[in-house]
């Protein structure tokens, strides 16, 4: 019966993060996290385990970035990201999808909340945004709500039947859009 429950491990810690959101508590979150990590993500742990904890804490902590921080620690401390640091440090692990777990881990903090990264390990672009005061972290009950996306305006038009022309202002992606605009022409046609 053990061997049954290591075997569905995985799926369970797949449950977990899926059912995690971002108006869950953080404060409810960490004690969780850190049991992942205390009991999957350590050097007596396999590398399978270890990469498999590292992804979970991952996909749990991009829904709900604040989890990681620890509830007991002063707001401006350096103890807020301990244990994000130490996941992170398994970036110059000997086996590849541990490192490459635990890159993505920190790739997530870069674009989250940089503040709780060491400095060397922020990146240059985050760096700049925090130094420049631009960079927009996540705080607890605050919706990150998208106002624009790429493509909309051809769905709308796509939808309301009108034709799909590219505009040419956009010179970095005309290979992407002429792509989305030729899939969203074909399903046009499909549908008639």
């Amino acid at each position: 019966n053990a061997v049954r429950a290591q075997r569905d491990i995985t799926v369970l810690l797949a449950y977990l993060a899926q059912g995690v959101h971002e108006l869950i508590p953080p404060d409810v979150l960490h004690p969780l996290i850190r049991t992942i990590a205390d009991h999957f993500i350590a050097d007596r742990c396999s590398e399978e385990m270890i990469a498999a904890g590292l992804n979970a804490v991952r996909a749990i902590c991009s829904r709900s970035p604040l989890a990681i921080e620890n509830p007991e620690a002063a707001p401006d401390s350096d103890e807020l990201g301990v244990l994000l640091q130490e996941l992170v440090s398994f970036k110059d692990h000997r086996d590849k999808g541990v490192s490459m777990a635990a890159r993505s881990l920190m790739q997530l903090y870069r674009e989250a909340k940089p503040s709780l990264l060491l400095k060397k390990d922020r990146g240059k672009d985050a760096h700049v945004k925090m130094m420049n005061g631009v960079a927009e972290e996540y705080k607890f009950g605050k919706l990150m709500v998208a106002n624009d996306e790429q493509g909309m305006e051809w769905l709308t038009k796509s939808l309301h039947g009108e034709p799909i022309v590219s505009g040419g202002d956009d010179d970095d992606d005309d290979n992407s859009d002429d792509a989305i605009q030729q899939d969203l022409n074909e399903e046009g046609s499909d549908d008639e």
